[in-house]
């Protein structure tokens, strides 16, 4: 621990040399109540006053050590802090037996720093040991799309949507859909538009499954607007705008998408 309010013997640098782990597992249950509520700011600081890199990267085939590395690395990453994600889990490198969360944190934190070739490293690692987990395969797709690896990422998205035709799966597979529709539509319009359609059904799919699923909905508008369905473009994005707490990212591609519809009409 980073300090001694729990009674343990501290050493000259502040850290709880002794603790007793039943004193410890009320503050795990808070940080674990904390994530479900998406308060990943007060989960944070209480993973972070656990986790001593030095004690984790010295055991990482402890359990419990393990297990509080894992999840601060998931309250880092939703709070945009992927870089010092990828930093803790790597104390953890080390272990045997690796989890199937180890896979899928450090496969999506290498995704959002721009490193979709450690990412897709990291997950076909995990896919060796946890061929059907569809979180590490997300994770794969989005590393091989980020790539350009459109045939691969093909590959990755139909085996995705065998195990499960989720809002995940459907989004990813029309994601992929309208880059590809996008690379061939200045050389092969045909072959772009079957894309595009065929995105903007599976996107339709999602939507139904689930309203709220922000990233399908936007799929779903450019579908539109790359099938010069202006008006279903603009009317989606009308009223994917009342959904509350958007991501300001997604609010940016909202509005350019909508002020193209404008532009154009």
């Amino acid at each position: 621990l980073r300090s001694g309010d729990l009674g343990g013997v501290v050493s000259r640098d502040g850290h709880c040399a002794v603790i007793e782990r039943e004193k410890i597992i009320p503050y795990l249950r808070e940080a674990h109540a904390l994530m479900a509520l998406d308060e990943w700011q007060k989960a944070e600081q209480i993973y972070r006053s656990l986790f001593v890199p030095e004690i984790v990267a010295a055991m990482p085939d402890n359990p419990f050590l393990r297990s509080i590395t894992i999840d601060y690395s998931v309250c880092l990453i939703s709070l945009g802090r992927a870089s010092e994600a990828v930093s803790a889990l790597q104390q953890i490198s080390a272990c045997v037996a690796k989890p199937a969360e180890y896979f899928v944190n450090l496969s999506l934190a290498c995704n959002l720093l721009c490193r979709p070739s450690d990412a897709e490293q990291v997950a076909r690692t995990g896919l060796d040991l946890f061929e059907n987990n569809k979180d590490i395969l997300d994770n794969f797709l989005i590393s091989q799309i980020l790539q350009e690896k459109y045939t691969e990422a093909m590959n990755t998205a139909r085996l995705r949507l065998r195990l499960g035709r989720d809002v995940h799966s459907l989004e990813e597979m029309a994601a992929l859909l309208i880059k590809m529709g996008d690379k061939v539509a200045e050389s092969d319009f045909p072959a772009a538009v079957k894309c595009y359609r065929i995105a903007a059904d599976l996107s339709c799919e999602a939507k139904e499954l689930n309203p709220r699923y922000q990233t399908a909905r936007i799929n779903l508008a450019k579908a539109w607007f790359a099938l010069e369905k202006y008006g279903r473009c603009a009317e989606e994005l009308r009223d994917l705008g009342e959904v509350r707490d958007m991501h300001p990212t997604l609010v940016e591609q909202c509005a350019i998408l909508m002020a193209k519809c404008f532009n154009i009409t």
